[in-house]
C-alpha cells in the first residue's frame, strides 16, 4: 500500500512484505530529514534488514527530479556564506 499524494496526516509512506513480514517506511517528524523502516506489528529481531538500509542509502533520484527538489528546497543556495 502506498500513501496518497498530499496526505500529510499519514506518516507512513509505504507498506511492504519482507520475508513474509509486514514492514512500513515512515517519516516520523514530517520534515523529510529521517525515514524509519520498521515492522508494522510486533518486532521480530531475528530478521536482518540491513540490506534494505543499504539500498535506501544508495538510491539517487533521476537528475530532473533531484533538480526540481533542489529548486523547491533552495538546496543550491549556500546559506553559510557571509
Amino acid at each position: 500500500m502506498q500513501r496518497r499524494l498530499f496526505d500529510f496526516r499519514n506518516v507512513n509512506h509505504i507498506e511492504f512484505d519482507y520475508w513474509g513480514n509486514p514492514f512500513i517506511v515512515m517519516e516520523p517528524f514530517g520534515d523529510n530529514s529521517r525515514y524509519w523502516i520498521c515492522p508494522r506489528n510486533k518486532p521480530d529481531y531475528t530478521i536482518d534488514i540491513s540490506n534494505i538500509e543499504v539500498i535506501f542509502k544508495q538510491y539517487k533520484p533521476p537528475f530532473f527530479i533531484k533538480l526540481l527538489g533542489d529548486i523547491i528546497s533552495l538546496n543550491f543556495i549556500d546559506f553559510k556564506k557571509k
